[in-house]
């Protein structure tokens, strides 16, 4: 696949946004049942056709399930890229050919990175997922009296909030982790924080390679005309202004000056 005419027949197969977040949020969440198990797929049974409905075009699509095993007490350090690509994961033997094929394509891994970049900075930010796991828990709480009297598996209301304490400890480490194995997984320079700044966000907004930098993306809330996010050196990332309607695209100023609307950065 590091033929770009095969990399081009193979995404007529497989829908590369969908499998792209498959597989990192799976890594994210430092699923060990993964994927040597639980690892399931789907399309319509109909000849590839772009131009169809989202879900129509025969295209495989993964399915995000079982997390029974991810979010473990105390295995935020988990390099799941490693545990991804493995051919023996826990002693068996496992044939684990496709995504190590897919990072041989240059396009490929550097969408990769770019959007596993995105997500850390956005939906897998700290804050958000702990946010997340904070309503969750107070959604149910007034029910776990009566589900510990009902199934007798966890010992008492306070272990049960212990528990929940330690997922909020995972979200809290697991994004510094995963920067970390992404260095060294592919061999990168290290990370530099990206900044940026729109004078008045009733005008326009920053697009940063797939995350608009406004409300409307998951895990940007409140202000954001100023907005920072960490990304990896030596992989290019693209950058767009984006004009409301009635006004127009004027210049980047800063540590990049241009009056091109979209600037790709090394």
């Amino acid at each position: 696949l590091s033929d770009a005419t095969n990399y081009e027949q193979a995404l007529t197969y497989f829908d590369l946004e969908n499998f792209t977040d498959y597989y990192i949020a799976e890594m994210y969440a430092a699923n060990i049942d993964w994927p040597q198990n639980n690892y399931n797929y789907f399309r319509k049974r109909t000849a590839y056709n772009p131009e169809a409905a989202y879900g129509h075009d025969g295209r495989f699509r993964f399915l995000f399930k079982d997390l029974d095993l991810a979010f473990l007490p105390y295995s935020s350090s988990f390099n799941a890229i490693e545990h991804a690509i493995s051919n023996a994961i826990f002693g068996q033997e496992y044939n684990n050919v496709f995504f190590s094929k897919l990072l041989e394509n240059q396009d490929f891994k550097q969408t990769f990175i770019n959007r596993f970049a995105d997500l850390i900075n956005t939906t897998y930010n700290s804050t958000r997922v702990i946010d997340v796991i904070n309503f969750s828990q107070d959604q149910i709480r007034s029910e776990i009296p009566r589900h510990i009297n009902r199934w007798n598996l966890i010992p008492s209301v306070e272990v049960w909030e212990s528990n929940v304490e330690r997922l909020r400890e995972f979200a809290n480490e697991r994004p510094n982790y995963q920067k970390q194995h992404i260095v060294e997984f592919f061999n990168l320079e290290g990370i530099y924080q990206l900044t940026t700044n729109v004078d008045d966000v009733e005008k326009g907004f920053v697009k940063v390679n797939t995350i608009e930098i406004n409300n409307s993306t998951v895990g940007i809330d409140g202000d954001y005309s100023t907005w920072s996010g960490d990304y990896f050196k030596g992989v290019p990332i693209t950058l767009q202004a984006v004009a409301l309607p009635g006004f127009v695209f004027s210049h980047w100023s800063g540590d990049v000056e241009s009056t091109e609307a979209e600037l790709t950065l090394n």
